[in-house]
């Protein structure tokens, strides 16, 4: 449930800024930069799968693997582009969760495969109580989001 969440807050808030994510893709300098658009569009799709396969306990180990191999993908290409990244884009402006990608998403694909290992093609909690908890995150993320967009609104009236 808590994957299923973390997946879907990172499509969440790069989609609230498509295009500082594709220009962060451009300048990793691992594809064509006319590649990096379809990229962008890719990952949001995939991370979105996944948050959708760990949301309804999809079975099998397709899941794992695919989370997995994102994270650890994120985590290779962020050491190539500058060793010792301190920080990134991944989670748009929520910053706090942005600190230290690669120990992030290494400590995550972890947490993943011990998840699966423990409970096999399982979870801890049912799907109707995965769901609710799920749909409770996402109301939550959309009223800070609100919030955050009145504030910025204020200041500009502010300012006029």
């Amino acid at each position: 449930m808590l994957i299923a969440f973390f997946f879907f807050l990172a499509c969440y808030m790069k989609m609230q800024n498509i295009s500082e994510f594709k220009y962060e893709i451009m300048t990793y300098n691992v594809i064509p930069r006319r590649l990096a658009p379809l990229a962008a569009y890719l990952f949001l799709a995939l991370e979105w799968v996944i948050a959708g396969l760990f949301l309804f306990h999809n079975k099998g180990p397709l899941k794992e693997v695919l989370a997995v191999g994102l994270l650890l993908l994120f985590a290779l290409v962020l050491h190539i582009k500058k060793s010792g990244v301190q920080s990134c884009t991944c989670f748009g402006e929520l910053s706090w969760l942005n600190r230290r990608p690669i120990a992030r998403n290494t400590t995550a694909a972890a947490v993943i495969l011990l998840n699966a290992a423990v409970v096999p093609g399982g979870s801890f909690l049912s799907a109707v109580e995965s769901s609710f908890v799920f749909l409770s995150f996402v109301l939550i993320l959309f009223l800070v989001q609100a919030r955050s967009n009145h504030q910025q609104l204020k200041g500009v009236k502010a300012i006029e």
